[in-house]
């Protein structure tokens, strides 16, 4: 029998050799608790199941296979690198491999067609008519993506419904261009023809309109109704398109030129309410529209969308600076001919000595202007009545700038993030107004833009044209301020290069300021010049005033310019609203005095406003030069 004890045997022969690892064992039969440590060297006894030896061989190559995975020189490329842009880059080259090899069923084959040659079938004219009329059906089916029709020699781009852009391969088609051009033209001219309408009749309300205030009263509904309606505009834009909303906005104002045709004040307020919805509506929907131009043409043409929104929107204000001539150049030739063939009626009659600043708020004087509109009628019963006239060459306008949105203009699906609630929206806009410092520091600005157009809207051609000269003049001096308008925001635009915006800026606050110096100062007289003086300077300072604002909103709010602008026309409502209420009882002078007051404060911060945007330039440009 032989015993051993701890691998010595008994009788004394030489022991056997030891092992040449002592790694784990994964036998079955564990005699020296070498694996499991609970034989203690005592060689107990202990038995492996196939089943525990099964589960610890795939425990250790999921192990295995797990080190393997996380090693450094296995792992990915961009942890290979330390770089972290040259990780980013050939993640790029990556991805547009896998986008350049994989499967395009989409693909254009035209170019490849013309150069393959062919065997020649012999097909009767009509299955070769049926076979093209069914692939061409076939293809429409499958995409609806711009694609070209190869059966004639011209290019047919098939465009999406709510889409001006209707390639995105990199190529511009002429077609593409000429879509952006037509769209664009056509809401210029209908804002053309529709505002030099509205303007023409708020330059004569105050004269036409004089009992009981009722002209002042009603274009203070419109704009009040329009700083109302800038807040829940894009809801309704969002649920209509903005195409729509232009169409809606358009028919309120015909339906309150037409109240024009009877003024009371049961015809006149509730149309006047019903144009500022629609004022509200047609601003708000106009700037949706336009920035969607302007991203559609920026994705077509591989621009800078900043550019693209300077050049639209410099375009439509252009454009939109001419109707105070148009529409006054309406009225000054229909009511000239009035007054010429009225011989009763003679500017001497009129008093000018409580013109100006001494009309001491009784505006009795200005029935000379509702006195023409009836003389015409009165003493020549042959004829239409003057009122009719105006009032239908009006409605004409405004009629066919309806027609040109309603059928000529495109549907592009313009909309005010379609994707955030009213409330949401309305906070928005409130929050920018308020919580935006530089935009926070433009506020009393555009209230003051608004405030000095309702001055030279109601006040100046109220006291000053028609009290010393005639209502028929109020058309002449208003197509001098339009001009001086126009040609102002050209030469400011061209300059802008040249010239900073500081200068320009003060140069139009020392001559608003000297102006209003010498309203209160000047006794009117009979001298055409010096009324047609003053309204060119007017409307230099008020061409300033508008391409400083605009220039700085574009500057400063490039993240929302949608929602900036329509704050913008909401503002400038306020003031225009404030400056329609405050003729109805403040004197000329006070109101003379309280513009004075706030241009200077919108000078001082818009100056603010100018060092903060410096500021931030400056930082951007120092961050630049570090990183270069």
């Amino acid at each position: 029998m032989d015993l051993r004890v701890d691998g010595y045997s008994c009788e004394g022969g030489p022991p056997p050799p030891e092992p040449r690892s002592r790694k784990m064992s994964l036998s079955p039969w564990d005699m020296g608790g070498i694996s499991s440590g609970i034989g203690m060297g005592f060689g107990l006894y202990r038995p492996r199941r196939p089943s525990y030896l099964y589960a610890t061989q795939v425990n250790r190559q999921r192990s295995e296979s797990y080190r393997h995975a996380v090693r450094r020189e296995n792992a990915d490329v961009l942890e290979q690198t330390d770089d972290f842009i040259d990780g980013m880059l050939q993640r790029k080259r990556k991805e547009s491999y896998m986008k350049a090899t994989r499967k395009i069923e989409d693909v254009e084959l035209e170019s490849f067609q013309n150069r393959l040659t062919a065997p020649e079938l012999a097909l009767k004219p009509g299955e070769v008519q049926r076979n093209s009329s069914l692939v061409s059906n076939s293809t429409k089916k499958e995409r609806r993506k711009p694609k070209r029709d190869t059966r004639n020699s011209h290019v047919v781009f098939q465009e999406p419904e709510e889409s001006a852009c209707p390639s995105e391969d990199g190529t511009i088609a002429p077609f593409v261009v000429f879509t952006f051009k037509k769209n664009l033209v056509l809401i210029c001219i209908s804002f053309i023809l529709t505002f030099s309408a509205f303007c023409a009749i708020q330059n004569l309300q105050s004269s036409i309109n004089s009992e009981g205030y009722l002209g002042i009263i009603c274009m203070s509904c419109v704009h009040g109704m329009m700083l109302v309606t800038c807040l829940a505009a894009p809801s309704i834009i969002n649920k209509l398109t903005a195409k729509w909303a232009l169409a809606l906005g358009m028919f309120c104002d015909i339906v309150w030129v037409g109240a024009n045709f009877h003024p009371l004040f049961y015809t006149l307020i509730p149309s006047a309410l019903l144009a500022g919805f629609g004022q509200g509506i047609l601003w708000r929907a106009e700037v949706s529209y336009i920035l969607k131009l302007a991203f559609d043409s920026a994705r077509v043409r591989k621009d800078i969308l900043e550019y693209e929104i300077f050049r639209f929107h410099g375009i439509f204000l252009a454009c939109f600076q001419t109707t105070h001539i148009w529409g006054n150049l309406i009225s000054s030739l229909i009511l000239s001919t009035s007054s010429k063939k009225s011989p009763t009626l003679k500017i001497d009659d009129v008093q000018t000595n409580q013109c100006g600043v001494l009309d001491s708020c009784s505006h009795d004087n200005v029935l000379y202007g509702k006195h023409l509109l009836q003389s015409n009628k009165d003493e020549h019963n042959e004829e239409p009545d003057l009122l009719y006239k105006l009032m239908g060459a009006y409605i004409v306008l405004g009629f066919v700038g309806f027609l040109l949105i309603l059928l000529f203009l495109d549907k592009i699906g313009a909309r005010v993030d379609p994707e955030k609630s009213a409330y949401e929206l309305i906070c928005q806009h409130v929050s920018l107004m308020f919580s935006h410092k530089t935009f926070r520091l433009l506020i009393p600005l555009l209230v003051f833009t608004g405030l000095q157009q309702g001055f030279i809207y109601a006040d100046f051609n109220r006291s000053y044209v028609t009290c010393t000269l005639g209502i028929d003049y109020v058309g002449y001096c208003m197509i001098t301020m339009g001009l001086a308008n126009v040609l102002s925001s050209v030469m400011v635009a061209l300059c802008a290069k040249y010239i900073p915006r500081e200068v320009v800026l003060g140069f139009g606050g020392v001559v608003h300021i000297g102006l209003m110096i010498g309203f209160l100062i000047w006794i009117p007289e009979k001298n055409l010049l010096i009324f047609f003086i003053l309204a060119a300077s007017w409307g230099v300072c008020d061409a300033v005033w508008q391409t400083q604002c605009n220039t700085l909103i574009c500057l400063t709010c490039l993240d929302e310019p949608d929602v900036a602008f329509a704050n913008y026309r909401m503002l400038q409502s306020f003031g225009l609203t404030i400056a329609f209420a405050f003729g109805t009882f403040m004197c000329v002078a006070a109101q003379l005095y309280l513009l004075m007051t706030l241009l200077v404060v919108a000078i001082m911060c818009y100056v603010l406003a100018e060092y903060k945007v410096r500021q931030t330039d400056s930082e951007n440009n120092s961050f630049d030069d570090e990183r270069h």
